[in-house]
């Protein structure tokens, strides 16, 4: 997910995924958190239906420390089948 934009009190839609076996699941990692704390998905396992029906909503915001801030930032995320 890459921020593009900046964002002020909206909501984003969830991010779906795409070419996941349904069948198989996938756990999630984020593998360049800045943030203080990490995502609340962050470690669990999904479906791959379910990551490509509904998806993951991805926060605009990121919980950082003053220096860290930056209005344009990504979130890339790793996902593991089990």
């Amino acid at each position: 997910w890459w921020k593009t934009e900046e964002f002020m009190n909206q909501h984003l839609p969830r991010i779906t995924m795409a070419g996941l076996d349904p069948t198989k699941t996938y756990k999630i990692h984020e593998l360049n958190r800045i943030d203080n704390t990490p995502l609340s998905f962050e470690g669990k396992s999904f479906s791959g239906e379910y990551l490509m029906a509904n998806g993951l909503e991805i926060p605009y915001t990121h919980n950082v420390d003053y220096n860290k801030r930056s209005d344009y930032a990504s979130r890339v995320l790793y996902l593991t089948a089990e």
